[in-house]
């Protein structure tokens, strides 16, 4: 066996990372009882960080996270003193107190599959706790020099604690931690060019953070495995903005928010300034020194009606307070590396197959598959493709898995429209005009781009090129001019003619071309519905704004309240949950930033749609 004192043996880096973030070259380095200095390269495409006081005055930057897998070693001197020097001891009596005594509750028996067999170095056991007592877990009892050992091999990737390390100076980048050290925020310390919003690619080498095993030494642990992860996201940053659509009550946005105390006059929105309470209703006697309230009318019924009731909390997110949103949708790679992560030594894993059944593959541009019969491993073949059928039990699992949290339906707005001025039935990219994509330039396991600026109103049109059919695409393919030369647009009727071009710099500031919102985050119209908390209920409004810490229920939830967790998000119990930006199937209506018909309430928690994603915020440390 390793010695796990040495980092190089006790820790086997995995280097790679999902679609997007690269990290490579990983080296690893012990430092204390149980922690150790992890130092990698990481890269992505389209990073931007604006010149300080030009808008919309933000950048990009990976959220970098790390899960550690090992095997736990717990001495049992109990059963030790009782087996003496006659292996033969080690009868059911003994392996259960021994089970007992390495602080395993509920420890089993061994029952008939248990499976005794002389080794090298002592006797092993295998006990496993039957299926109908939940998710299986594995020990393995070994005699090394005399001594009962217990070995946890259930397998479980924990999220593991993350600090920066003082980074070295002359460095053009920034690693900040979080409270929680569950992740760090790596971006740009300085502006990328003298032109605003230019995206270029980056890549930052030698970055050091201090990693953590939970709760554990590593004098205890033996074959330590450390997988790094790394998402892209967008700053949002601090400020007011305009909430609803300016027409208000006379809006054909369905659903939208409004001021009802400013029912006539050019803008109507509700203007957020600060993260204090909003109050919620119509103008009555008893609001007399209100200067504005909250409204909407309960005009499109899709997804129910809200009640139209507040205040809206302090705590409840509401967009005025700087944070973080990925930058893409959850994509189909994204998704099947957490699923992967949920394995616990046995292919029967429930919270795998809860998380992603076996069935129903390869339906609406979906590629997400098991690889094998043995251990169930998820694959996806268009891993940067935005991941449907995604329930509101799916997101939030991986966003508590990924130390994330849901979006609110009022920071969705806000990631879309900014700071600007608010228009009538605008979409994401701040104007009404709409490229719709449906001709795909490329190869899709390549390089390709849809020519357009969204995916949205497609119904059931399919898609002209690349592995056409209905479904999604990837959040930042749309381009309504050809995006390198030698492309050739296809003969839709509905398409512009235009010689090709090489597209040789994009900028965030290119929003209606691209279909990027104010801060340069692509896809908040159209491809896969946006699913947020809403404040049309009071579950919704109970919703503060915390973080995951990494972790999952047994059954692969995120430990919600109403699931016996401390989350306050919304839950089973409860409809709180709202979808926002229409998608690549609805209609054009639906993709309006203001628009709400599914804002206070959505389908059922486990509800799966061939049109709905994810996409998971944090709030700025």
């Amino acid at each position: 066996m390793n010695d796990p004192t040495n980092a190089a043996d006790a820790v086997r880096a995995i280097s790679g990372g999902v679609h997007g973030v690269q990290i490579t070259n990983v080296r690893v380095t012990a430092q204390g009882a149980s922690d150790f200095l992890v130092t990698f390269d990481i890269g992505w495409g389209d990073s931007w960080r604006c010149p300080a006081g030009e808008a919309p005055g933000n950048w990009d930057a990976a959220w970098v996270f790390f899960k550690l897998r090992y095997q736990r070693r717990s001495p049992s001197g109990k059963a030790t003193r009782a087996i003496g020097k006659h292996l033969a001891a080690l009868d059911a009596s003994a392996v259960s107190e021994a089970l007992r005594d390495a602080g395993v509750p509920g420890a089993p028996a061994p029952t008939s599959r248990a499976t005794l067999r002389r080794g090298e170095g002592g006797t092993y056991l295998l006990v496993e706790q039957p299926r109908n007592e939940g998710p299986a877990r594995h020990f393995e009892l070994s005699v090394e020099g005399g001594q009962l050992v217990v070995v946890d091999l259930n397998g479980r990737w924990e999220h593991a604690r993350v600090q920066p390390a003082s980074t070295p100076s002359g460095k053009d980048v920034v690693v900040q931690g979080t409270p929680e050290s569950t992740g760090v925020f790596v971006y740009r310390s300085a502006t990328n060019t003298t032109e605003g919003g230019a995206m270029l690619p980056v890549v930052f080498r030698d970055v050091s953070v201090v990693c953590a095993l939970p709760d554990v030494r590593l004098g205890d642990v033996r074959g330590v495995e450390l997988w790094p992860f790394g998402l892209e996201m967008v700053y949002v940053p601090e400020g007011p903005f305009h909430l609803g659509d300016p027409e208000g009550a006379q809006s054909r946005v369905a659903n939208c928010f409004y001021d009802s105390m400013r029912v006539s006059g050019r803008d109507a929105t509700y203007y957020v300034d600060s993260e204090g309470p909003i109050q919620v209703g119509q103008p009555t006697a008893a609001r007399a020194r209100a200067t504005k309230l909250l409204w909407y009318d309960n005009d499109d019924m899709a997804g129910g009606v809200g009640d139209q009731k507040g205040p809206v909390p302090a705590p409840f997110p509401k967009g005025y307070r700087a944070f973080y949103l990925m930058k893409r949708q959850i994509t189909q790679g994204q998704y099947a590396d957490f699923v992967n992560t949920l394995w616990k030594h046995t292919p029967t894993s429930y919270a795998q197959m809860l998380r992603h059944p076996y069935g129903a593959q390869g339906s609406y541009r979906g590629t997400l598959q098991v690889s094998d019969s043995t251990f169930f491993i998820r694959v996806a073949t268009r891993p940067a493709r935005a991941c449907n059928f995604l329930s509101w039990a799916d997101g939030t699992a991986f966003a508590a898995w990924a130390a994330l949290r849901p979006m609110s339906e009022l920071e969705y707005e806000k990631a879309c429209r900014g700071a600007a001025a608010p228009i009538a039935q605008e979409f994401a990219w701040g104007s009404t005009e709409l490229i719709n994509g449906l001709a795909i330039v490329g190869d899709e396991g390549g390089r390709y781009a849809m020519i357009g600026n969204a995916s949205l109103g497609n119904g059931t049109s399919p898609l002209v090129g690349g592995d056409g059919g209905l479904g999604p695409v990837e959040d930042d393919v749309f381009a309504a001019e050809a995006p390198f030369s030698g492309a050739a647009y296809s003969s839709v009727a509905s398409l512009r003619t235009a010689s090709a071009r090489p597209l040789t710099r994009r900028s965030i500031l290119d929003r209606v071309s691209t279909g990027r919102s104010y801060y340069g985050i692509p896809a908040l119209t159209g491809n896969l519905w946006e699913l947020c908390v809403t404040v049309g209920n009071k579950e919704g409004r109970s919703f503060t704004g915390d973080h995951g810490d990494g972790s999952v229920t047994a059954y692969g939830q995120a430990p919600t309240r109403d699931v016996g967790g401390s989350l306050s998000w919304p839950g089973p119990a409860s409809w709180a949950f709202a979808w926002r930006g229409g998608s690549w199937f609805t209609s054009v209506g639906r993709g309006y930033v203001a628009a709400r018909p599914f804002g206070s309430g959505a389908p059922g928690y486990f509800y799966r749609s061939f049109d709905s994603g994810f996409r998971a915020a944090r709030t700025a440390p």
